[in-house]
Formats: C-alpha cells, sequence, structure tokens
C-alpha cells in the first residue's frame, strides 16, 4: 500500500524496488537500458543469481531502446540473460514471493530518475504457486544470450551502424539431436536439491560437477525453495526434446524395457566418440529416478523391488 492508502504506485522508480524487501531473483523486462541497470544494481545491492529476460529484437538493438553491454555487464555480475522476443512483461520477482508489477521498463525513462519520464504506474502484489510457473515457462521458453548472439547483434542491429536494413536473424534454436550429458547428472531431484542447498565448499568437486551440470541443463535459478525448485525441474525436464519422445514412446507402448532404451540411447546421441554402454546406464538411471518423481504419468518403481521396465500410469 502506499502512504495514501492506494494499492497502485502512481510514480514507480528504482526506490519503489527497494521497498518491495527480499532478494530480487527475476528481471522481466522487455527493454534494459545498462545505466539503469548499473543504477538498480547499486540501489538493491543486488547479488550473483539474478535472472534477466529481456526481449532484444534486432530493431529494439537498432533503435537503441536497449543495451547490449547488458550482457558482458550481467556476465560480470555472475547473473543468467535470457531472451525472448515476444516479450513485453514487466515484472520483478523476489524470493519472498512477492513481486513488482509495473507498466515501466528497465531504463531511464521506465523506472529511472532522469527528468521527462513516462508516464508509469506500478503495484506490489502476492506471489502464489501458480505464478512462479508462469515465470518459469518465461525462461523455459526463453534462450540464454550467448558470445555468439550478441556478435551477431553487434555487427548487424548496432545504433547507427553502416548495415540499413538488418538481415534475417540465425536460427538460434538448438536441433532436434540430444548429447548423453544433457541427461541429469545427480541420481535424483532430492540429491539435487541437498546440493543445491549445500555450502559450494562442502561439495566434492564431483558433486559440484553434477549440481552445476544440472543448474544449467535445467536453467536452475538461485533462492528457490523446495516447492519453486520442483515446479521448475518438471517444466524444464518435460522440456527436453529425449524426454518428450520417450514419454510419447512409452504412451504408445505401455511400457518400455531399460535395454531397449539404453540402445536408443546410445545409437542417437551425438555424443563423439560415443559413451560406453556403461555410461549411458549410469544417466538412464538418473533420468528414471527424476522422470518418476517429477513426471506423475510415468513409474518404474514397484513396492519391494526395482523394476526394470518403465510403465505408463493410465490412470
Amino acid at each position: 500500500m502506499t502512504e495514501d492508502g492506494s494499492s497502485i504506485n502512481w510514480e514507480p522508480s528504482f526506490q519503489s524496488l527497494s521497498e518491495v524487501g527480499g532478494e530480487l531473483r527475476f528481471i522481466i523486462s522487455a527493454f534494459i537500458k545498462i545505466s539503469a541497470l548499473e543504477e538498480l544494481c547499486e540501489k538493491l545491492n543486488l547479488q550473483p543469481g539474478v535472472n534477466l529476460v529481456v526481449r532484444w529484437r534486432p530493431e529494439d538493438i537498432k533503435s537503441g531502446v536497449s543495451d547490449l553491454e547488458v550482457f558482458q555487464f550481467a556476465k560480470r555480475k555472475g547473473f543468467k540473460l535470457y531472451r525472448n522476443k515476444n516479450l513485453h512483461s514487466k515484472l520483478f520477482v523476489y524470493e519472498n514471493n512477492r513481486a513488482f508489477l509495473t507498466s515501466g521498463n528497465l531504463t531511464g525513462r521506465g523506472l529511472g530518475e532522469q527528468e521527462n519520464r513516462n508516464l508509469e504506474v506500478g503495484a506490489v502484489v502476492d506471489f502464489q504457486p501458480s505464478d512462479w510457473g508462469k515465470v518459469f515457462e518465461i525462461i523455459e521458453n526463453s534462450m540464454e544470450v550467448t558470445e555468439e548472439m550478441v556478435a551477431w547483434l553487434q555487427e548487424h542491429a548496432s545504433p547507427g551502424g553502416a548495415t540499413e536494413s538488418i538481415p534475417p536473424e540465425p536460427d538460434w534454436e538448438k536441433d532436434e539431436s540430444f548429447a548423453i550429458s544433457d541427461f541429469p547428472a545427480t541420481q535424483s531431484p532430492n540429491e539435487f536439491f541437498e546440493f543445491y542447498l549445500a555450502e559450494v565448499g562442502s561439495l566434492t568437486p564431483s558433486q559440484r560437477s553434477s549440481l552445476e551440470q544440472d543448474r544449467s541443463t535445467f536453467k536452475v535459478p538461485s533462492g528457490l525453495s523446495k516447492e519453486q525448485l520442483w515446479q521448475r525441474l518438471e517444466i524444464s525436464l518435460r522440456g527436453q526434446k529425449y524426454v518428450k519422445h520417450i514419454l510419447q514412446w512409452v504412451e504408445r507402448e505401455s511400457s518400455l524395457r531399460f535395454g531397449e532404451l539404453v540402445r536408443w540411447a546410445h545409437n542417437n546421441c551425438q555424443d563423439r566418440p560415443v559413451p560406453y554402454r556403461k555410461d549411458v546406464k549410469t544417466y538412464l538411471n538418473h533420468l528414471y529416478d527424476w522422470m518418476e518423481e517429477l513426471l506423475p504419468e510415468v513409474s518404474w518403481h514397484v513396492p519391494g523391488q526395482r523394476s526394470q521396465i518403465l510403465r505408463w500410469n493410465s490412470d
């Protein structure tokens, strides 16, 4: 609530964001200017682990409403930067289940304190589990920004550049191939959660490597509760190409033997050299535990024994 009792903030600013309380974890803004991001980081003392989602259409860069410098700044600060060319939302999400919803972008004219600001509004809202699910869907449907992507935008869409017309952008989406390293590296979601909560120094090099591999594969930000993490992992696991294939296969056949899946993974993975079958089995064993824990339509446990058959739960 504002001082006059209104639930709407008619002059949203960086100060408004600092008054929400809690650690800011997600910045979702169609446009982000580097000067505004730097100022926000200073005012809120943002720590590594923040996730940024920006629109970054080539014409946004060309017109100067967003800055490519955000990429290197985010990299130095330990932030994740994602790009979603359909984005129009402006939402700042905190770990304490609160968020600031606003019409203003993360720019000087949007939420900054420069003169000739835009007329914007904003409000603090409580975040429900379903809202976290929607945020994770945005992340899942976004692409993590890469050096290659930034280099292309710098060459073809820089403000004032020599290129008058912007050529068609490359297809940055991955093809339908998969690698065995795309499978879960930790044994189960519960083991991942254990490593996720642990102090980095308390983990062995192998455990730390497995944690970071799965955090990267499943796009897991910092600071999530177990309920939030389970939502994130389910959405991301369902989005994996190999999981979609396996689910369709099991639903069609009602069940799937472990040996069949090992042969399929060994013959179709893009790893070179091709992994040994024993390594494929280890990763698939992990995958079975992840799928059973997170996807209610399948199981591979039978009371009293460990089944080698992945089953479709028709009920």
